[in-house]
């Protein structure tokens, strides 16, 4: 039985018995009626006896056994959110790590795994086992095809009592959009006589989303023009 309460069934024949008695009394709510209630919050195998004794003193004896499934119990070294932070224009994923620890009395085995669009999981994969007092390493994968802040949720689900994790994550992609105004640069005409330089200048602007920034790292012109 899983850590749930439950009742214990007990009948007589006669209804003229003196007293009733359950031993011993851990995990009962009370010991001197046929059917007490029985709750545990540790696993284990539990053995009952009962012992009433009738009006003219004779006694019967009988006895139950109550075995208790153990529950594993999951917790992680994430926060409550795991972020992978911003990719950038040039970065197009990011893998995110952390561990999970089962800190129950019993074995945890995953048999179901789910995660939204954009994340993927790298390790493990479903079925996987988590032996009580073991931690696993989690490996998630962030690959968004779109420049947005993307939020989601990874799922592990299993286990003898239909255990199910859930975990946030979050992460985003900037994006840059360059113009320049004006669109084309005219630099006028020189005629012969005039060997004066002519300048003109012109806007770049970054209308990209996410407070992208635009790094400009290098910058080819073509002769006779050159950047002043």
């Amino acid at each position: 039985m899983p850590r749930s309460a439950v009742t214990l069934d007990a009948s007589i024949v006669s209804n003229y018995y003196k007293s009733i008695n359950w031993s011993p009394s851990t995990g009962l709510n009370n010991i001197h009626i046929l059917n007490p209630q029985f709750q545990s919050p540790n696993a284990g195998i539990y053995t009952y006896h009962l012992t009433v004794v009738d009006s003219n003193g004779c006694i019967s004896n009988d006895s139950v056994q109550i075995t208790v499934l153990g529950k594993g119990k999951i917790t992680s070294t994430m926060a409550d959110i795991l972020d992978f932070g911003d990719l950038g224009q040039c970065k197009s994923s990011n893998d995110t790590t952390f561990y999970i620890t089962n800190t129950g009395d019993a074995d945890v085995t995953f048999t179901s795994q789910s995660i939204s669009t954009y994340f993927s999981i790298v390790e493990p994969n479903t079925p996987f086992t988590i032996k009580k007092g073991d931690s696993i390493l989690i490996k998630i994968n962030f690959s968004p095809t779109v420049a947005a802040s993307v939020t989601g949720q990874l799922n592990f689900a299993g286990g003898k009592c239909g255990e199910s994790y859930n975990w946030n994550l979050k992460g985003s992609k900037s994006k840059v959009l360059v113009s320049s105004s004006p669109g084309a640069i005219f630099m006028g005409n020189l005629i012969d006589c005039n060997t004066a330089a002519i300048d003109s200048i012109f806007t770049v602007n970054n209308s990209g989303a996410d407070n992208a920034i635009l790094r400009i790292s290098q910058v080819k012109i073509n002769s006779p023009f050159f950047i002043c």
